[in-house]
């Protein structure tokens, strides 16, 4: 995607103030199919990413709790981002520029990704046979205990 996307924005010349002109058309055919695709895959690779990123914090725990102050953070980051891509906009910045920005950024996370991504154990397997159950002695101070599931039998006896 970003291969594509930085060989249309250098070889088209297209950015601030040099419009094509006429204006893409959606009856330009085949001129107007190059950038629709960009665009669409575009939006595909970012949610792809977008499902990697939940899938990598839903894979650190299984307490709701920490979740989503995880997807808070996640979430606080991503709207941080956002905000300084409004403010390289107001600069003036041209289009080819704040690619590049996107580009370099997006280079620079692939390491950390990976290393995230590979050091994290999934809850999934053994800690879903645990029941999250708000403990008794002291409600008022919101403490989890964890207790084991466990399946009555016939005879009465638990069998873990």
């Amino acid at each position: 995607q970003w291969i594509y996307a930085l060989i249309w924005q250098f070889t088209t010349g297209y950015d601030k103030g040099n419009q094509p002109n006429p204006l893409i058309s959606f009856r330009d055919g085949g001129s107007y199919a190059v950038p629709l695709l960009l665009f669409m895959y575009c939006g595909l690779a970012d949610s792809i990413v977008q499902t990697y990123a939940y899938w990598i914090i839903g894979a650190i725990s299984n307490s709701p709790k920490q979740l989503s102050r995880y997807v808070g953070y996640y979430k606080g980051v991503q709207s941080l981002g956002a905000c300084f891509a409004w403010i390289i906009e107001w600069q003036g910045a041209l289009y080819k520029w704040q690619l590049v920005i996107c580009f370099t950024l997006a280079v620079l996370f692939i390491p950390p990704t990976y290393v995230a991504a590979t050091s994290i154990k999934d809850k999934g397997t053994e800690d879903d046979m645990k029941l999250l159950v708000e403990n008794e002695d002291s409600p008022a101070e919101n403490v989890i205990e964890v207790k084991e599931l466990s399946v009555e039998n016939e005879d009465s006896s638990a069998v873990p």
